[in-house]
């Protein structure tokens, strides 16, 4: 599902650029999103994607565009990645610059952030992990609980 919906996104690439995105284009976005969204509710949701709503939040930028700006340092760390460059062909792009070069062409955004504000991000980021990590351990020794039982 995932790889579709990459496909289907890629396919439109042009069309983003070009501001030329027709009717029927629209639909293919709607359905590569509600993929997307089908994949994010089983496996998860990917570091920037989930770091992008702490920006959100606290300094009120809008979620894909926080996304997109955490996606392009992301790249830059990972671009050596095999699911990276699996991801990075299905869309069409040679290398993970490639993609950064067509966020920036299609997002009009500048993230500036102090070294203050870096590390509240992550102070609060960690309270976060901190938070979903303790939740899952709970849940894994109430299972390992229930699994002796039976």
């Amino acid at each position: 599902i995932a790889e579709k919906g990459l496909a289907l996104i890629g396919s439109l690439k042009h069309s983003f650029l070009n501001q030329t995105l027709l009717p029927e284009q629209i639909d293919q976005l709607l359905t590569a999103s509600t993929m997307g969204g089908i994949v994010i509710s089983q496996t998860g949701t990917s570091l920037p994607h989930a770091l992008g709503y702490v920006l959100s939040y606290d300094k009120g930028i809008p979620h894909g565009i926080a996304t997109a700006a955490i996606y392009k340092g992301y790249l830059s760390e990972y671009k050596t990645s095999e699911k990276l460059h699996r991801m990075l062909g299905i869309l069409g792009f040679a290398s993970s610059e490639g993609l950064i070069n067509f966020i920036d062409q299609i997002i009009d955004y500048s993230l500036e952030l102090s070294e203050d504000e870096i590390k509240d991000l992550e102070d609060e980021l960690q309270k976060i992990t901190d938070k979903y990590v303790a939740k899952i351990d709970k849940m894994v020794e109430a299972k390992s609980k229930e699994i002796m039982t039976v």
